[in-house]
């Protein structure tokens, strides 16, 4: 996909975060987990501009799969507050076994191979969020297709998780709702003296 066209999506799937939904499962979303994934995964790309963009624009694309399930308004906070819950969980995870989360960038990748026909035709007859929100709606659910070491995509998930993992385990595990919380907290604290 043009970079043109992946510009119209994320602007398009933006306007669903004003009208979203609170979080209001159990455990955790398919839609952050991928999401998370490929925030971890875009270490792996840091040196590469387009492909960092591209990874941005998949989070938001699962992102916006996650908020138009919700039953409840939720802001931008919630949702990098719920971020931030998932992306610890993936830490756990991979520092337990690697092979699980090859096994999920997996069955998130054969997801979007399934998402995007659905999205990206219907994105240009939009006229509003409501209409963008009922369309995610219909994405069918994440396979649980089970993935191993057989699989040919195995090799390049396994490459690409270890590689963000590592960058984002040497940059402190950082996620965008702990660096918030930081420069919030050095702001209180600078206003004390």
């Amino acid at each position: 996909m043009d970079r043109k066209n992946w510009k119209h999506v994320i602007g398009s799937l933006s306007l669903i975060f004003v009208s979203g939904a609170a979080y209001s499962q159990d455990g955790y979303s398919d839609g952050l987990l991928c999401s998370s994934i490929y925030f971890i995964a875009s270490g792996a790309f840091s040196e590469n501009p387009q492909a960092a963009e591209g990874f941005m624009n998949l989070q938001k694309i699962y992102e916006a799969t996650f908020v138009s399930q919700q039953a409840e308004r939720l802001t931008n906070g919630q949702i990098k507050r719920f971020k931030h819950d998932h992306l610890v969980y993936l830490g756990d995870l991979y520092d337990e076994n690697p092979e699980k989360i090859y096994e999920l960038e997996m069955q998130c990748n054969q997801w979007r191979e399934i998402m995007l026909p659905i999205i990206l035709p219907a994105l240009s007859k939009m006229e509003n969020s409501d209409q963008l929100e009922a369309l995610m709606r219909t994405v069918p659910s994440m396979s649980k297709r089970t993935f191993d070491s057989s699989d040919s995509r195995w090799s390049n998930s396994k490459k690409m998780m270890d590689s963000g993992f590592k960058f984002w385990s040497d940059n402190g595990r950082l996620t965008p709702f702990a660096v918030g919380e930081e420069v919030r907290e050095e702001l209180r604290g600078g206003n004390k003296q």
